[in-house]
């Protein structure tokens, strides 16, 4: 369980840090984009992409380790 929980760690920090990279279009970025072909203006929308599955990891961190129950009270 450990590893899994360091795997899924790293993958929140490493989609965070690019989902806010390709928020500030960062030289890297933008070279490594336009070498395959993606236009500029669709940055915005992957990064979104890509910080709403950072935000479902913690979810699911949190889900997992009891922080928040999976359904509603009352149920």
């Amino acid at each position: 369980m450990t590893a899994l929980l360091v795997a899924t760690i790293a993958c929140i920090a490493a989609n965070g840090f690019i989902a806010v990279a390709d928020y500030l279009k960062a030289g890297f970025v933008l070279q490594n984009s336009s070498e395959v072909h993606v236009p500029e203006r669709a940055l915005p929308y992957l990064a979104t992409l890509k910080l709403a599955g950072a935000i479902g990891l913690v979810a699911g961190l949190a889900v997992l380790h009891g922080s928040v129950s999976p359904r509603p009270s009352g149920w």
